[in-house]
Order: structure tokens, then C-alpha cells, then sequence
């Protein structure tokens, strides 16, 4: 049961990226604009690409996850980190108090998959 739970968990939490970054029409224009960087300006095609890249990251390691293969892990730290770096290059899109949700499930992923490797790996495969 936990493991498609966090199979679930791993596709959303990239979904959620498409949407916050305005790659997904889901939701009305945020007062901020998501693909304005604090360190790089208005960089709309580096906002999209780490928007893409980290839904496509984060999907592949539900998948692998899903399956079972071994290598959702790895998979799933990147997708974390590239979240991470565009929460950190581009934090207009959510600059309040939701800032801390996507940088806690990141690192909850990281943590998780790298410091408590014996423990994921009995429950989830790898």
C-alpha cells in the first residue's frame, strides 16, 4: 500500500511543478510571475525547461518505482534536486508560505532515498 502511495506521491509532486510554473492552463495567473528569476530575471525558456525536466524526472521514477526496477532511487533524488533548483532560481511563483511545501517533500525524498537506504529498499524493491 505505501508503495503506490509514494508511486502517487512522485507523479503529483511533478504535476504540481507543471501547474505552479504555468506550463499547465489549470489555474488563473498568479499575481507573480512564475518565470521571473531572482538571480537570472525574466528567463521564461530556463523556467520551462526545469519545469519539464523535473515533471518528466519525477514521472520516470514513479514508473520505475511502479515497476520495481532498481534505479528509481537515483531518479528520484535528481528529479528532487532539479526541483529544488527551481524553487531556489524561481520562488515568484509560490514566494509565501507554500514555499516550504516543495522544498520539504524534496528533501524528505532525498533524505529518504539517500540516509535511509536499507529501509526504502526492503519496502520499495531496488
Amino acid at each position: 500500500m505505501i508503495h503506490w502511495v509514494l508511486v502517487l506521491v512522485l507523479f503529483a509532486h511533478g504535476w504540481v511543478h507543471l501547474v505552479v510554473w504555468g506550463m499547465v492552463p489549470a489555474i488563473p495567473s498568479q499575481v507573480a510571475d512564475p518565470t521571473h528569476s531572482w538571480v537570472l530575471g525574466d528567463r521564461r525558456p530556463v523556467a520551462r525547461v526545469l519545469t519539464g525536466l523535473t515533471m518528466t524526472l519525477f514521472a520516470v521514477a514513479a514508473l520505475a518505482l511502479a515497476l520495481q526496477a532498481a534505479w528509481w532511487g537515483p531518479v528520484t533524488v535528481a528529479a528532487a534536486g532539479v526541483s529544488l533548483l527551481l524553487v531556489a532560481l524561481f520562488p515568484a511563483a509560490i514566494a509565501n508560505v507554500w514555499i516550504v511545501a516543495p522544498v520539504a517533500i524534496d528533501l524528505a525524498l532525498i533524505i529518504g532515498v539517500v540516509w535511509l537506504d536499507r529501509p526504502v529498499r526492503a519496502m520499495f524493491g531496488g
